[in-house]
């Protein structure tokens, strides 16, 4: 190509007395400015596509270290204690207290006796999704903001013997909303689902903020505590991190509680994580999640507040978390009058 450029020169000199010369000039010089502008576009795109690969999807440079005590199995397959040592700190796992999917997790502490909890995945090829939630939950915590009491705190995350990676969070308090549903099979009192929905849109709307969408909210990753009325949205390893730059799609559906362009394949979008918080709230007051229906107990206004979550059209429905908490506000003091602080029982 640019043997090509170098070479126009003689061509005009050589043409220079023809009668069409102006004619090749110009036809020569668009060619020459398409092929050029060609050129220099590839390599631009090629420029860009290695530097967001650098930034984006390369793999940790810290190192993990090692987990050099004993497993947190033994030869039959029952749990034992076991420790976990660190260049942060030392860990002493003590019981087993559920396997999910992915990962499992312990009820652990820290050799100062701050109770913690101790999540290693299963199996090696989860790790990225643990090494995930270990980037999303540093850049959640940064700064820290109010939002962090509704976030489990991260401490530290190693690799076992066997090349598992395992973080090392804070212990969250709390019961999340399938043990309410236990509680409650018929749907909690309706006024306490305004607490419960301001507190996930606030966390939502923090992480909207920063570019991450959580990308799997269900009921077994929102907690609420009953006594302070908090809210915890947890496990954030299939969360996405600013999509329209980073190319990140959904790692995760579940039918129930994912929106539509999950399974489209469609980019992740702040609305999409809205979309599964109204699912949540919906199963929460005892109501049908595949058809939006709700017990005809629940006031009306509340009942179109929630569907406007839920609509199938990722452009009809509620878009801002942070809009949507402020109307809910308005909603509360519509339908219940002043603010005031009711027990919540488990």
């Amino acid at each position: 190509m640019l043997e090509l450029l170098s070479s126009i020169p003689e061509l005009i000199a050589s043409i220079g007395a023809h009668p069409y010369a102006i004619v090749a000039l110009g036809i020569l010089s668009t060619i020459g400015v398409f092929l050029a502008k060609h050129f220099l576009s590839r390599i631009g795109d090629d420029i860009y596509g290695w530097i967001k690969s650098r930034i984006f999807r390369r793999k940790s440079k810290e190192p993990l270290p090692v987990q050099t005590s004993a497993q947190e199995t033994d030869s039959s397959g029952e749990f034992k204690p076991f420790d976990v040592e660190t260049s942060l700190g030392k860990y002493h796992a003590s019981e087993l207290i559920g396997r999910g999917e992915m990962s499992a997790l312990y009820a652990a502490e820290t050799n100062n006796g701050k109770k913690v909890l101790i999540k290693i995945a299963l199996q090696a090829g989860d790790n990225d999704l643990l090494q995930n939630e270990a980037r999303m939950l540093k850049l959640l915590l940064e700064g820290g903001t109010t939002y962090n009491k509704h976030l489990p705190e991260y401490f530290d995350q190693f690799r076992t013997a066997r090349g598992n990676v395992g973080l090392v969070l804070g212990k969250v308090e709390g019961f999340d909303l399938r043990a309410v549903r236990e509680r409650y099979p018929d749907g909690i009192p309706q006024e306490h689902i305004i607490w419960i929905f301001r507190r996930t849109l606030a966390v939502a709307g923090h992480a909207h903020s920063l570019g991450i969408i959580h990308g799997n909210i269900e009921p077994s990753h929102i907690l609420v505590s009953p006594p302070d009325h908090n809210v915890f949205l947890i496990d954030w390893g299939y969360s996405v991190y600013r999509p329209n730059e980073t190319s990140q799609g959904f790692r995760v559906i579940n039918e129930q509680f994912s929106p539509p362009e999950v399974a489209e394949r469609k980019s992740p979008i702040p609305s999409s994580d809205l979309y599964s918080i109204g699912k949540c709230m919906i199963y929460l007051l005892g109501g049908n999640v595949q058809t939006d229906a709700m017990p005809g107990h629940v006031d009306e206004r509340i009942q179109r507040f929630i569907k406007f979550f839920t609509r199938p059209s990722a452009l009809q429905r509620a878009q801002d978390a942070w809009q949507m908490y402020a109307k809910l506000d308005d909603l509360r003091e519509e339908v219940f009058g002043p603010h005031k602080f009711r027990e919540f029982k488990m």
